[in-house]
């Protein structure tokens, strides 16, 4: 059996309840106790480990999941809404409350995040539709 070594203890200020990696970077999200949402960054540096952005949601956080490319951190929430939030600051891309029951457990599917809910039941949470290109603009009455 092959042994593995520690690099890093880091203690945080309150208990971790979830985490997960993303898939394509060094980055670690996690879900604490106090009910902030964080993400980190991991360097090859066992000293060195910098918090990018946290943020705090309206709900208990019951489910993370980072999209395959990395640039999305869906959440899941105790009252049933998906949060998506932008990798690069935290700020909230997409919210959808489809259920009153809690998101359990999130997925990607060809781009697009699913979440089980508490009942098992499934929803999708589309992606945005793409921009309406700039030529289509009328000057009169729209037909």
């Amino acid at each position: 059996m092959v042994a593995f070594t520690q690099l890093l203890d880091r203690s945080l200020p309150a208990e971790v309840r979830l985490s997960a990696w993303c898939p394509t970077m060094d980055l670690l999200a996690l879900a604490t106790q106090d009910g902030q949402v964080a993400v980190h960054r991991l360097a090859w540096n066992p000293s060195s480990m910098q918090q990018l952005w946290n943020v705090t949601p309206e709900a208990t956080v019951t489910a993370l999941c980072w999209q395959p490319d990395g640039k999305i951190l869906a959440v899941g929430h105790s009252d049933g809404v998906l949060t998506l939030l932008d990798v690069e600051n935290g700020d909230a891309s997409g919210r959808q409350a489809l259920h009153v029951s809690p998101v359990l457990a999130i997925s990607w599917v060809d781009g697009v995040a699913t979440h089980v809910l508490e009942d098992r039941s499934s929803r999708f949470f589309a992606p945005p539709p793409p921009p309406l290109p700039d030529d289509l603009g009328t000057t009169g009455d729209c037909y």
